[in-house]
């Protein structure tokens, strides 16, 4: 079993890619599994910004999937097949000068750079440690983070290591990528699992302050064969909270009917063998870095005592022919940059 983490373009030691899209990250993903030879399919859970390249990887690369998630995705507000009112008012929810950034990033990326670096304003709410974009659990979930030393001293080095080309490569071309105009939206896109050989799940907390619910709960009503979860006091940050976590796999790795069945004694064996691993922030399995090239050139496992505990234990479980299953966290931070 591999969960894989990997640097998108711009990100760590990624090389930048200027002409981000929503096709391209797509065919870095497809390329990424065909260097490391992971087999034919693989699942791909999208995190916040995440989820435009997993939005990507259903419309591009459909046939390679084992199953999706895409929890507390970002959404467009320039979709075109969706209704102008909602767009418009789940977009007057946002704070009035992310909606600016925002504006910003679709219709004038070339501006975008000028207006993310002025001094007299903040550009992006999350940047400036606005706390209103919080809610009262989600306080909670980053209090937690930075009460461990551990994690917190681990979190400043992530977000040093990551955007050490700058953060105009990295979070500023995902704003221009994500909010450009797209060659499809959510709405026209097929079911890429016609005979329930995988599934397409959605995560959307009911708290979250930074992606209205209303789009996803729009996306979910108009395909039906997409999985809609609601979090009822989950925010943005859901994703910390471990319980979640592990539902998250969980709904990934089992293949359902409608009638949410297990098909086989495989997947029961890869249920059973999350229960008592504690998916939180602190006890990641791998990280995936690629080195020198935007695509795989080297691979190095950067471990520590809390990862080197979890391989331990999960090499423990796997006692019998290894089952294989592949996990690309699409955005590498996964956390609140976003």
């Amino acid at each position: 079993m591999y969960i894989l983490f990997y640097d998108r373009a711009g990100y760590g030691d990624s090389d930048p890619n200027p002409s981000r899209t929503v096709k391209n990250e797509a065919s870095d993903i497809e390329e990424l599994a065909d260097r490391l030879q992971i087999g034919s399919r693989f699942y791909v859970i999208g995190i916040p910004m995440g989820a435009y390249p997993a939005w990507g990887c259903l419309r591009y690369i459909p046939h390679q999937l084992s199953g999706i998630s895409l929890v507390a995705p970002f959404v467009h507000y320039w979709w075109h097949s969706f209704p102008s009112r909602l767009l418009r008012e789940a977009f007057g929810k946002l704070q009035v000068l992310d909606q600016w950034t925002f504006r910003v990033a679709h219709h004038a990326p070339w501006l975008l750079y000028w207006w993310m670096t002025r001094k007299w304003f903040t550009s992006l709410s999350i940047m400036a440690g606005n706390m209103k974009i919080f809610s009262p659990g989600e306080m909670e979930i980053i209090k937690s983070l930075f009460e461990n030393k551990l994690i917190s001293h681990f979190l400043s080095d992530l977000v040093r290591k990551i955007q050490h080309q700058g953060v105009h490569e990295s979070l500023h071309r995902d704003l221009i990528a994500g909010y450009a105009s797209w060659e499809f939206d959510p709405l026209e896109l097929e079911n890429p699992f016609p005979d329930n050989q995988g599934s397409v799940h959605l995560w959307q907390g009911m708290e979250d302050r930074i992606i209205p619910c209303e789009i996803n709960q729009y996306i979910a009503q108009k395909l039906p064969w997409i999985r809609y979860h609601e979090v009822p006091n989950g925010g943005h940050l859901c994703i910390f909270e471990s319980d979640l976590c592990v539902a998250v796999i969980r709904a990934l790795l089992r293949r359902q009917t409608q009638q949410s069945t297990v098909q086989n004694q495989s997947d029961m064996h890869l249920l059973n063998m999350f229960k008592d691993v504690p998916f939180s922030l602190n006890s990641r399995s791998f990280s995936v870095y690629l080195e020198n090239k935007r695509l795989l050139q080297n691979v190095s496992i950067r471990t520590s005592k809390w990862k080197n505990w979890f391989i331990e234990n999960l090499a423990n479980k796997l006692r019998h022919p290894l089952h294989v299953f592949c996990l690309f966290l699409v955005y590498l931070m996964g956390n609140s940059s976003t």
